[in-house]
């Protein structure tokens, strides 16, 4: 979690969830946005009027203010307040641990969007370069994923005990495509949110592709991706990204 997180915990632990909240839970670039529209649909239907309106509006994000500095404008985005009335579709990146406990107590749901932690590298790289200005190399990034590796490894293996506890965690999927919809793809977020440097450069969403980290990752890397997998999964059942190669 970013540093600003501090300074937003005990709000968000206060925060009251509802027994009829869906939680979409992810590690960043996981698909979540995807995941987000599908559920969103399935709650509300393709034939609900509000189906036009952009998704943060429709599934507004939890942390949401302890992400972004002072340099993204998001006054061109609408509201998408989270103590709206009606089944609420919520999306989130912190861990199992940090989610408010009222999140438990009042026995939401929650689905959670895991995906292939190389290609989720690759797509974190990219993200990093458009939102966060970073300009350091490919290389570099790796390794830094890979030393930061608490909240990375765990955020799957957690939900997925939660899961397997029947804690809540009613659905756990996978990285699939559902692919090129502006609305669904954050471009309008886009706008606002990428760094300025690269403005009108780049879109949010960069490709979608699985198995993408075969054109990025060398063979060193890749045992070293093979080696904290293991690593990350060793007590656990978590059944996804055993088998690499």
């Amino acid at each position: 979690m970013p540093a600003t997180y501090k300074k937003y915990h005990d709000q968000y632990q206060r925060f009251q969830s509802r027994p009829t909240d869906v939680w979409i839970a992810s590690y960043p670039k996981a698909g979540t946005t995807w995941t987000q529209e599908m559920v969103w649909c399935l709650l509300f239907t393709l034939q609900s009027p509000r189906l036009t309106e952009l998704l943060p509006a429709r599934s507004p994000f939890f942390e949401w203010d302890s992400l972004f500095p002072d340099w993204h404008s998001m006054e061109h985005l609408p509201d998408g307040d989270v103590n709206k009335k009606g089944p609420r579709n919520i999306k989130t990146h912190v861990h199992w641990a940090l989610l408010p406990p009222s999140v438990h107590a009042s026995n939401a749901k929650i689905v959670y969007m895991c995906r292939d932690p190389r290609d989720l590298c690759v797509s974190y790289y990219y993200h990093h370069i458009k939102l966060e200005g970073y300009t350091g190399d490919f290389n570099t990034f790796v390794k830094i994923f890979l030393a930061d590796a608490r909240l990375a490894r765990d955020s799957a293996p957690t939900y997925w005990s939660g899961h397997k506890s029947n804690l809540q965690c009613d659905c756990f999927i996978s990285f699939s495509s559902m692919s090129t919809n502006p609305a669904t793809n954050n471009e309008v977020l886009a706008a606002g949110a990428i760094n300025p440097t690269m403005a009108g450069q780049v879109k949010f969403m960069r490709q979608g592709k699985v198995d993408d980290h075969a054109s990025h990752l060398s063979a060193q890397q890749l045992q070293q991706f093979k080696k904290w997998t293991e690593e990350a999964l060793k007590d656990s059942d978590f059944p996804y990204y055993r088998n690499y190669e």
